[in-house]
């Protein structure tokens, strides 16, 4: 028993050796870095934190989670070109409205603008239910001839 410890806070028992190991990875507080609250470790991992960091879909950056609805909201309300009609088109419904062209999905994955441009990661590749179609055809060369052009 004189190698063993037994935490006077959790009555967990270890070897001696690991008594301060086991105090600063459970008992010693931690602070968010979001939020800069303080709480024991255990706490820190379940920790909702209003201030943790999460990605804006439509700018690509990161923004506290508690303002990242309403920046969203007038993120969205942006609006980009359409390279098929050149309509002015609210972020937001980028997406559907390239949908509504061809009335097929060309489009992997969210639209995210990368410096105002149409990123040609994002409409390189058509999805796999896209025909041979003259319309299809015609908006992807479209799309990827404006690519080209900025």
């Amino acid at each position: 028993e004189r190698n063993i410890y037994r935490c006077l806070e959790c009555n967990l028992a270890m070897p001696i050796s690991e008594k301060q190991n086991h105090i600063e990875q459970i008992h010693t507080p931690k602070t968010c870095e979001a939020c800069k609250q303080t709480m024991p470790p255990l706490m820190l991992e379940i920790h909702q934190c209003p201030k943790k960091p999460a990605l804006c879909e439509y700018c690509n950056a990161y923004i506290p989670s508690d303002m990242l609805q309403e920046h969203k909201e007038q993120c969205g309300s942006r609006t980009e070109v359409c390279p098929e009609c050149s309509k002015y088109v609210k972020l937001r419904d980028f997406n559907s409205h390239l949908v509504d062209h061809s009335g097929r999905n060309l489009i992997q994955e969210e639209y995210i603008p990368q410096e105002g441009l149409l990123s040609r990661d994002h409409f390189s590749k058509p999805s796999e239910d896209i025909g041979s179609d003259e319309d299809e055809r015609r908006l992807r060369e479209a799309i990827m001839k404006s690519l080209e052009e900025h």
